[in-house]
């Protein structure tokens, strides 16, 4: 079956799924097709009502189909979760070849060492991402393909998930009528439409607050060296706003959205906002300071969490290029109040949110809309698309044993279908969306 020329991403949220549907161009991507739904199925990241969570997909799938006129088939899908872990590893090879010259089947086999880790039955590999090579002890190498040698390292990323949710989101996408031709790591997806290669030499964080689900990765050298998840998210801000001011959780997310601020000293004091409280039927005035109050801690609390997470993946000190924030849960007001309320307690970074990518008209109601993760699973996933390999800017390999064994028995022909290498599709050279 030929492949589709439309790259078509699938972001599977706690709080909205979003499709997104793309055409290669030889400058990168044309959006031609966007649609997003609620998403009441899922917690933190996870599947917990299954019927609500195809619901939410085909709501998704419709709408994009809808605009850009065209039936989608298969998706690339975006997915993050609490029960994302991640470890590094390193696999060692002499090298096949008489006259010593490292070639593809040479990575591929290094990497394949690399891999061989301890992996519990209940667990997946779904990256595997090399973060350089070292050639007969030449360390710093990123592309060894050519190059002459005995002896091949590889130093790499590894992420694993929990095999029920993959299986389960998987699930869930085939029974909404879509085949699932490559899973991708959200905060990766993020990091290719919201990072430059800049910030990725030189070292950065990146903080991904999303609704149910805080994800973090941080990136030396050019490449991913630590990713992590974090149990909070928007949600979480939402519902103590709710129980703060006594409200709905609708009223507290228009709050927050609103009038939402995490430095309750730049609030002025006779400032005021109007809710509706639970049990009242007049209107209620609040000080917007009050607000704030609700806010600071959690955002506090977030990027306290980030901080402990950047010391387990030994970069606690000094990142030039700073921590990065994006996600719909991280508007600058919110947070870099937060970042502020941090400082004391040993954190010293700049944060900053990826606004010097937005761009005026219906690119920057996109980028609001649908989030980074979606954009940059388009740019990244269709790079590499053979023999189950994903690789974006930072070389990751895409290496699911179970999904191309076909786990899902009904499906797993149409998965492996589309996942063979004689239906290679386009490798896109730009990795900016918008």
């Amino acid at each position: 079956m030929p492949r589709s020329k439309y790259v078509t991403a699938l972001d599977i949220g706690t709080t909205k799924i979003c499709c997104v549907v793309g055409e290669p161009t030889e400058r990168g991507l044309n959006i031609v097709g966007f649609g997003e739904a609620s998403s009441e199925g899922l917690r933190r990241g996870v599947v917990v009502n299954m019927e609500k969570t195809v619901r939410g997909i085909s709501h998704a799938v419709d709408a994009a189909q809808r605009m850009c006129g065209h039936k989608l088939e298969s998706a690339i899908v975006g997915m993050a979760g609490t029960h994302v872990l991640s470890q590094n590893s390193r696999g060692m090879i002499a090298v096949a070849r008489s006259d010593r010259e490292i070639g593809h089947e040479d990575v591929s086999r290094v990497i394949d060492a690399a891999r061989a880790v301890s992996v519990p039955n209940d667990r997946e590999i779904i990256h595997v991402v090399p973060r350089g090579f070292i050639v007969d002890g030449q360390e710093g190498v990123r592309d060894a393909i050519g190059m002459s040698g005995a002896r091949l390292e590889v130093e790499t990323h590894i992420i694993t998930g929990s095999l029920t949710a993959v299986q389960n989101v998987v699930k869930c996408v085939h029974q909404a009528g879509m085949s699932v031709e490559d899973l991708v790591v959200q905060v990766l997806a993020s990091a290719e439409a919201v990072l430059n290669d800049n910030e990725l030499d030189l070292g950065v964080a990146l903080v991904d607050v999303g609704g149910g689900t805080t994800d973090v990765a941080l990136f030396t050298d050019g490449s991913v060296v630590h990713t992590a998840a974090l149990p909070v998210g928007a949600t979480h801000v939402t519902n103590d706003i709710a129980i703060g001011l006594r409200t709905t959780l609708t009223e507290a997310e228009m709050l927050k959205v609103n009038y939402g601020h995490a430095i309750p000293a730049c609030i002025p004091k006779e400032e005021m906002v109007e809710l509706h409280q639970i049990g009242q039927d007049r209107v209620q005035v609040v000080p917007r300071r009050h607000l704030a109050e609700i806010i600071a801690p959690r955002a506090r609390e977030i990027l306290e969490m980030v901080r402990l997470e950047m010391r387990r993946g030994g970069h606690d000190g000094f990142l030039p290029g700073g921590v990065v924030l994006t996600g719909d849960g991280s508007p600058a007001r919110f947070h870099r109040g937060g970042a502020v309320a941090a400082r004391p307690s040993g954190a010293d970074r700049r944060a900053r949110t990826d606004h010097r990518h937005e761009r005026p008209g219906e690119w920057a109601s996109l980028r609001d809309r649908c989030g980074p993760a979606a954009l940059g699973s388009q740019t990244s996933a269709p790079r590499q698309r053979a023999r189950t390999r994903w690789r974006g800017r930072f070389g990751g390999v895409r290496a699911n044993r179970s999904l191309d064994q076909g786990f899902l028995l009904e499906e797993g022909g149409r998965y492996e279908h589309r996942r063979s290498a004689s239906n290679e599709g386009p490798r896109l050279a730009a990795r900016d969306p918008w």
